[in-house]
């Protein structure tokens, strides 16, 4: 009985979880690309989860993401320890319980993480060189496993995972598993695409 279940377990795997050919896959990308970039903003609430050797239990949140064309966007992590990052012109702004953060690092690498992550939004990574793509097909969900070529980023990150919607074409889910093993998920949520913001999201940290 137990082997039959398993066959069936196998079985049931491999019809809703299909491997996707490379050709497959960069036909996906270019659909979710022509989506992104008819998206001029996305306003979003995610959860997040951190799961960590550290913690007996994963450490969940909260919070706001704020994107606008052409690479400007705000992340706010809501909580006992408020943060807010500002990516605008490529230029990086971080602040910590209302008292901004002095980056020295910011002028230097501000627009490669500014372009790092206007990368991951607009799902332009079919022809990256910073990452290896490879692809797998769910019932609702296209996934797009990204592991880092570029040795900068293989410091960090072991894996991103990134989950869009075959509806909507849209990014649902976004994984990042760095090279100790700890994981961390954000799921979007209460998304609006194309409606206004003011510009002082992405200038004002607080």
């Amino acid at each position: 009985m137990m082997k039959i279940s398993r066959l069936w377990c196998s079985l049931l795997l491999v019809i809703l979880v299909t491997t996707i050919q490379a050709q497959d896959c960069n036909q996906h990308i270019k659909e979710i690309q022509t989506v992104a970039k008819t998206t001029k903003t996305i306003t979003a609430s995610y959860t997040e989860e951190i799961f960590s050797a550290a913690f007996l239990e994963p450490v969940k949140g909260t919070g706001t993401f704020l994107f606008q064309l052409p690479n400007s966007m705000r992340w706010e992590q809501n909580g006992d320890s408020k943060r807010t990052m500002l990516l605008h012109n490529k230029q990086i702004r971080l602040s910590e319980n209302g008292t901004e953060r002095d980056l020295k690092f910011a002028k230097q690498i501000g627009g490669r993480i500014s372009a790092f992550m206007l990368q991951l939004v607009q799902a332009d990574f079919n022809n990256s060189k910073e990452f290896e793509v490879s692809c797998t097909e769910a019932n609702k969900n296209y996934q797009f496993n990204l592991k880092p070529k570029s040795s900068t980023l293989q410091k960090i990150y072991a894996e991103i995972i990134m989950e869009f919607s075959k509806e909507t074409k849209h990014l649902s889910k976004l994984t990042f598993i760095e090279t100790n093993g700890d994981k961390r998920c954000l799921t979007f949520n209460k998304v609006s695409y194309n409606t206004p913001i003011k510009p002082e999201q992405f200038t004002v940290l607080n």
